[in-house]
């Protein structure tokens, strides 16, 4: 039974330690979350009611992947909102200069 629980606790040990690459450092940029696209989006669709892809984004925001929110952020990059340095980070890209 102490064979079982220490080979537990030594794969959880070597599980965990497998993931501390996988956290940023306090130097590197984290990626912005989904949540917060979901909030420019929201803001975007809710001044312009009739906007491309705003309907979709309504309906099926819940179940978008980052190619739904790159292709929203294309299509919509030359509209005053999206055309920011704000938003070309929020969506990953770098600020036109």
């Amino acid at each position: 039974m102490t064979r079982i629980i220490s080979a537990i606790a030594v794969t959880a040990f070597l599980g965990f330690g497998a993931f501390s690459g996988a956290i940023p450092s306090a130097d590197a940029e984290a990626p912005l979350s989904v949540q917060q696209q979901d909030q420019y989006i929201s803001r975007f669709c809710d001044k312009h009611r009739g906007a491309d892809q705003c309907n979709d984004w309504r309906a099926n925001h819940t179940t978008w992947t980052s190619d739904h929110y790159l292709s929203f952020y294309r299509r919509h990059q030359d509209d005053k909102d999206f055309a920011t340095p704000e938003a070309a980070k929020l969506f990953g890209f770098p600020p036109a200069q």
